[in-house]
């Protein structure tokens, strides 16, 4: 199965469980950030940040500063993130789980 990262608006961090494949993945994902639509947010070649497509600053979800602080990272300085996020892998078109070192490398990020 795939496992990503979630990340909630307290600045909490976890494994997630995602499903076996590609398909299972996206609702997967949509259960998790609790949305109709997800929207990724490519930081790296290998790592994407899932969203919530309607998650706007006007939209009532809190901002995950966390997940903010992540996106800053990789260059995305004037992309809030609102709600729960979630971090995953990819691989050409199929979602990954993180590696060891990625995660250890984005939450070390989150803590600076």
């Amino acid at each position: 199965p795939v496992h990503g990262m979630r990340i909630d608006v307290d600045g909490t961090a976890g494994e997630v469980e995602l499903g076996a494949d590609s398909n299972g993945v996206d609702g997967a994902l949509r259960d998790v950030i609790k949305c109709d639509a997800v929207r990724p947010l490519f930081l790296a070649p290998e790592i994407v940040l899932w969203l919530n497509e309607d998650a706007i600053p006007t939209g009532g979800l809190a901002l995950n500063q966390r997940a903010t602080a992540i996106a800053a990272s990789h260059g995305f300085i004037s992309s809030p993130c609102f709600g729960v996020a979630v971090l995953t892998g990819i691989d050409g078109d199929d979602v990954v789980s993180l590696t060891d070192e990625q995660k250890s490398s984005l939450l070390e990020i989150a803590h600076t």
